[in-house]
């Protein structure tokens, strides 16, 4: 997970409390913590996330920076990194995601992501009024999965998990066999089963819906992980 420039200020302005560091693309030079710095001897660069001292203290990235600040380990310092910048599942910090799924409202009007790990460990963010991510949808809209294509569909499948809606819309379905020229679409609920939220309900109105649940097997079977539940309806 790279850290924006804003959370670079963030952690940085946190450590050294009493010194406000610019967030410009430049390095910016203010007194550093590690020797009696009367003369302002530390770079900051806030895009990059690197420091140096030019009296012989060090340079480094934010990390080394951390670990010097805390005298920790570099768990330890993870742990400080994310807790300061509002990174809320910190072991998730070291790793980068192997999937994006976004989140858009009927205008395709971008509201939230979702970022997949290994281990199947997930993550959200939304961006603020200031451009800022931040880690916490607590006041964020929970929109289903692709609403804007379920808007304009005429038959749509239910999936368990944004993964498998990818890959059932990835396959361009045609319609139903009354109207082989419907649009097709594929979506899921952001909180995943048994989380189904009322507001979801009016978007399938009038349209075609197949359910396919998570069929879960043991490891050695050769099932597909997809089972149809449900028959095309169309629901009034």
């Amino acid at each position: 997970m790279t850290l924006t420039a804003e959370q670079h200020r963030l952690y940085f302005e946190t450590r050294l409390s009493d010194q406000r560091i610019a967030a410009t693309g430049r390095d910016v030079t203010i007194r550093c913590p590690f020797h009696d710095d009367r003369r302002g001897s530390l770079s900051v660069n806030v895009e990059k996330g690197v420091w140096k001292c030019h009296a012989g203290c060090g340079q480094g990235g934010i990390m080394d920076f951390e670990k010097r600040f805390s005298n920790c380990d570099q768990a330890k310092a993870w742990a400080n990194l994310a807790g300061i910048c509002g990174i809320k599942d910190e072991h998730l910090f070291r790793q980068q995601p192997e999937a994006l799924y976004q989140y858009a409202d009927e205008d395709g009007t971008f509201l939230f992501e979702k970022l997949r790990y290994p281990g199947k460990k997930f993550s959200q963010r939304a961006k603020g009024v200031d451009g800022v991510w931040r880690y916490n949808l607590a006041d964020v809209r929970k929109a289903l999965y692709r609403l804007p294509e379920v808007v304009r569909a005429s038959d749509v499948m239910i999936c368990e998990g944004e993964k498998d809606a990818d890959r059932v819309s990835a396959l361009k379905l045609s319609g139903h066999p009354s109207a082989p020229q419907s649009r097709v679409a594929a979506t899921t609920n952001f909180d995943g089963a048994g989380k189904w939220r009322q507001e979801y309900s009016p978007y399938f109105t009038g349209k075609h819906v197949v359910i396919f649940p998570d069929n879960m097997r043991p490891a050695k079977s050769m099932r597909p992980r997809l089972r149809l539940l449900s028959f095309p309806m169309r629901v009034t």
